[in-house]
């Protein structure tokens, strides 16, 4: 809770001070000669809020009149185990698209994806538009609501984009205000950016082609082929066999601490995408994980209440 440093009821009850009403069940003072107030102090720090604000754009403090009540944003990341507070029922994002590195033809595909999974209030897509070879990429751009960032290369075989769009991330990330990033491409490069975004607790989405390295792939939060999103007649037959699935869920079943052999798929799910950022249930050819569970002949199956249970078949 928020301590105040002075007893505020004696300068009350002698008319030196007004009561305000915050709407939160406690009473704060107001000074109208503005000489007295209340200190308030940050949640479990004993920092001064007012101190460290004037503090960090490099102010010396003579005086202060505002008061800020909550938490930092690092005490509400630990209190929600790393996961952003807000009042948003979507998590915002910011969606950053490599053009040099992920063929327009997949942009529809890609947006939709993103659009199931957020808010994708932030559109840029990087690229050298004055080299020629992005000119599918410069078709689509308004229409699909794009924002076109120009990242000219100044040295044969040197991706200027990749840097550009580095850039733009870290400046993102420090204006506070999206939940979490989608990083479109398939470079190898973009490995430490997605590693220094999650550390400071935001989700970060990676999209590719199947061509990506594992390295982009485990560092994301989640990782997503394109090939998963596109629906041509050739993607079917690069589809994995189902069976291939059970040592991914044999594995989660192991990491699951419990006494009873049947398990909730939520927590199957949630165990198989911690340990494979990149697990997708349309990489075997099913939209859900409960259908692809299903065709397994090594599952078995059974409703507890809305929930499916899970275990494997008994031999014998």
């Amino acid at each position: 809770d928020c301590h105040a440093l002075r007893s505020v009821k004696p300068f009350e009850a002698a008319g030196r001070l007004d009561r305000l009403e915050f709407g939160d069940g406690r009473a704060r003072p107001k000074d109208a000669k503005g000489e007295r107030h209340d200190h308030r102090l940050a949640m479990n720090s004993g920092e001064v809020l007012q101190e460290k604000i004037a503090r960090k754009p490099g102010y010396e403090l003579r005086g202060h009149r505002h008061e800020l009540y909550g938490v930092s944003k690092k005490r509400r990341m630990r209190e929600t185990k790393g996961k952003p507070v807000t009042d948003r029922d979507r998590p915002l994002l910011a969606v950053l698209i490599d053009a040099d590195n992920v063929p327009a033809k997949f942009a529809d595909a890609i947006l939709r994806e993103v659009t199931a999974i957020g808010e994708p209030a932030l559109r840029r897509v990087y690229g050298d538009w004055t080299s020629g070879r992005l000119n599918a990429w410069s078709a689509r751009i308004l229409e699909l609501g794009l924002v076109a960032h120009q990242d000219t290369s100044n040295t044969t075989g040197k991706n200027a984009s990749d840097i550009g769009l580095v850039i733009d991330a870290m400046d993102i990330l420090h204006g506070g205000r999206f939940d979490g990033f989608v990083i479109v491409s398939s470079d190898s490069d973009f490995t430490a950016l997605a590693n220094r975004l999650r550390e400071d607790g935001l989700t970060v989405i990676g999209i590719g082609e199947s061509k990506a390295p594992e390295a982009l792939r485990n560092v994301c939060n989640r990782f997503i082929l394109i090939e998963n999103l596109i629906d041509e007649p050739q993607q079917a037959t690069t589809r994995a066999a189902p069976k291939s699935a059970l040592p991914l869920i044999e594995s989660a079943m192991d990491k699951i601490q419990q006494d009873d052999d049947w398990y909730a798929l939520g927590q199957i799910g949630q165990a198989i995408q911690n340990a494979h950022p990149d697990f997708d249930t349309r990489t075997y050819g099913h939209r859900k994980l409960s259908a692809l569970v299903e065709s397994l002949k090594g599952v078995e199956t059974r409703k507890q209440g809305n929930q499916l249970m899970m275990r494997l078949k008994r031999s014998g």
